[in-house]
């Protein structure tokens, strides 16, 4: 933490959060430890009370990993962010639920299919990509907006932050225009695009993340 103010040049961030549930250094093993998400929690927690991070939260956790620090005996600063992929083929309700009812704002990357979606890893879950799907394509045509604007208000009326991300002045700008609101079938046809559990999981299909135990 102290490592990052500096390069940054900066006495505090906003943010700050646990990338993964498990030490860097412990990738491929019997991830069921603990001990090092303890550790860098209350580092975290730590530098919250110096006042060198104004938020600390988390990332891709599962419902048993987030329980599983926000029933810890010593907790004494709970996430105020836990950021997942999320999109309507992984909708990862249960782990939603939970941040509902503990007041953690869900923040939603890979909206759109994926930072890997350029390696066709959709095409292994045998659907089409997304920002092709005759739901969310109906859904545009019918408001005037793109696929990928469709998918990010479809985020938003969840209740979720999202973060995307591009290079093309034009994408980022028709990702900002959402001005419409999705009815209840439009979100209805979206809703019932997931495929349960971990199975729609379009990012780190190829990489270590993938080893991680995600109930």
């Amino acid at each position: 933490i102290d490592g990052s103010l500096k390069t940054l040049g900066l006495d505090y961030v906003d943010l700050m959060i646990i990338h993964s549930p498990q030490p860097w250094d412990d990738f491929g093993s019997d991830n069921r430890h603990f001990d090092g998400n303890i550790e860098a929690w209350r580092a975290l927690e730590e530098a919250y009370e110096a006042g060198k991070l104004r938020a600390i939260g988390v990332s891709n956790f599962s419902a048993d990993h987030l329980r599983k620090l926000l029933d810890w005996e010593d907790l004494r600063v709970k996430p105020a962010v836990l950021q997942n992929e999320l999109h309507p083929y992984l909708q990862q309700k249960d782990v939603v639920g939970l941040c509902a009812e503990h007041d953690i704002l869900v923040q939603a990357y890979a909206s759109l299919g994926g930072q890997d979606s350029a390696a066709k890893h959709w095409a292994e879950l045998d659907r089409p990509p997304l920002l092709e799907h005759p739901a969310a394509a109906a859904a545009a045509k019918a408001h005037g907006a793109t696929p990928a604007a469709v998918l990010l208000r479809w985020a938003v009326q969840k209740g979720y932050a999202v973060i995307p991300k591009s290079r093309d002045k034009g994408r980022i700008r028709a990702n900002t225009e959402l001005g419409f609101v999705l009815d209840d079938a439009e979100m209805a046809a979206l809703d019932a695009l997931d495929l349960g559990g971990m199975k729609g999981r379009l990012c780190w299909r190829k990489d270590e993340l993938r080893m991680m135990e995600f109930p």
